[in-house]
């Protein structure tokens, strides 16, 4: 069929310009002609000068079925394409697709070949992971893959992603050539995600990513537990990888201890250990993994930091406080026993002067209080308000610790002339002010 037309007042020779149907049938047939594989595509668009740009989308009627295969009203029998030929559900969306996409998804070269030398573009997609190179990877079409490329279509993270899928080496150094600098991080968490990760895979992603993208890999399998690719990671790059890792965003200044620490990876602890991570480091925020052990409560790992000689002296909080101020405020006794016994400083104080015997006084735990008075805690020292642990057992009404606070109080000779010292004097007018207030 000739695209040119004639009239009695214009030369034949000259093409009549040739433009899209207003009620875009046009538009609507050119997409049946793609879905049916039918070489009239580049005829159809030369009449009728539709756009091979445009992206199929669900008609206004509801009566009307959607032409495009992702739609959900489409109806099955009509649907040439086979549940397989979708991306995963999570990646998909409904509705959208480019002519181009289409074709790719119908594994249709001809068309594909047609449709991109009437303009279409490689690159137009509403979701990276739809994108037709993504979609000619997942449909193993290595000849649509290399005339995409051809074409223009970029090799983002997206598709490296899905190419690491297909455990292809040959595959993903040729979209490789085609952009080195494609970020891979994404393709080596999916990878590190399968039941029995491919590690020909990781390590071909490893040696061809940067030095960040292995570190925040790195960071992952310590997240998820993934020990021995942690050790595959440490074979390849050596320990240094590993010593010299900061967390950024959420977590910044993070060591690894400290994400093991965080995400209760016991055996990632041990590893990094041994491997020479520094085990009293400090993140941003000033904080060392056996604070966090501490203040979470994980009983394992503060048997295990103590055994490899992290330090329990000292302030290790974002507050000044230290692992034992910590542990006494959460109550996890038998952490505040092993700190103890390592010889944490019992009467250490925090930024505001507190030592463990307030903190404890201050909460009501009265079994942590006992023990630290067992253990010597100075019960006359004052905080830098002036304030003794009984004076916060008062204040915050915890009547069982106060007793126990006063006896200690009574066995001790604190020389003042009637016998009664400040703090006693604080309690007696604690008591006078509740009297009042109960009138």
């Amino acid at each position: 069929m000739s695209i040119f037309g004639a009239c009695s007042k214009c030369d034949p020779r000259v093409p009549i310009v040739r433009k899209c149907a207003p009620d875009r049938q046009c538009c609507r047939e050119l997409v049946h002609f793609v879905l049916a594989g039918d070489p009239n595509v580049a005829t159809h668009v030369a009449i009728h000068a539709c756009k091979v740009n445009h992206t199929v989308v669900c008609s206004r009627d509801e009566k009307k079925a959607c032409l495009s295969p992702f739609c959900t009203r489409r109806p099955s029998r009509t649907n040439p394409l086979t549940p397989a030929m979708l991306p995963t559900p999570s990646k998909a969306t409904v509705c959208g697709l480019t002519l181009l996409q289409i074709a790719v998804l119908a594994n249709d070269l001809t068309i594909a070949k047609i449709l991109l030398q009437s303009g279409a573009l490689p690159n137009k997609y509403h979701s990276a992971y739809e994108s037709a190179l993504v979609l000619a990877i997942t449909k193993s079409s290595h000849e649509i893959i290399e005339l995409l490329v051809e074409h223009g279509a970029v090799v983002d993270e997206a598709v490296m992603a899905q190419a690491s899928s297909t455990g292809s080496i040959i595959l993903m150094d040729r979209l490789l050539r085609s952009n080195p600098q494609a970020p891979l991080l994404q393709a080596l968490i999916d990878v590190s995600s399968h039941p029995v990760a491919d590690t020909t895979v990781v390590v071909y992603l490893l040696r061809h990513t940067t030095y960040a993208a292995r570190s925040q890999f790195l960071f992952h399998c310590t997240c998820q537990g993934h020990l021995d690719l942690v050790r595959l990671i440490i074979k390849e790059f050596g320990p240094k990888i590993a010593i010299d890792y900061r967390g950024d965003q959420y977590a910044v200044g993070d060591t690894l201890i400290h994400t093991a620490c965080r995400m209760h990876q016991l055996e990632l602890l041990k590893y990094f250990i041994h491997i020479g991570v520094d085990i009293n480091g400090r993140n941003g925020i000033g904080v060392s993994p056996l604070y966090i052990c501490s203040a979470t409560g994980a009983l394992p790992f503060v048997e295990v930091l103590i055994r490899a000689h992290a330090s329990v002296r000292g302030n290790c909080g974002p507050n000044g406080d230290s692992a034992l101020h910590v542990a006494v405020q959460e109550n996890h006794f038998q952490i505040a026993r092993l700190l103890v016994h390592a010889q944490a400083d019992i009467n250490g104080t925090t930024g505001a002067g507190d030592t463990p015997l307030h903190i404890a006084s201050m909460h009501g735990h009265i079994a942590m209080v006992a023990y630290l008075l067992r253990k010597g805690a100075d019960v006359s020292k004052e905080n830098l308000r002036g304030e003794t642990a009984l004076m916060k057992a008062c204040q915050l009404d915890h009547a069982s610790v106060v007793t126990m606070l006063e006896r200690a109080h009574e066995s001790t000779d604190f020389g003042v002339d009637d016998g009664r010292s400040s703090s006693f004097v604080y309690y007696d007018v604690m008591r006078h002010v509740k009297r009042v207030h109960s009138v």
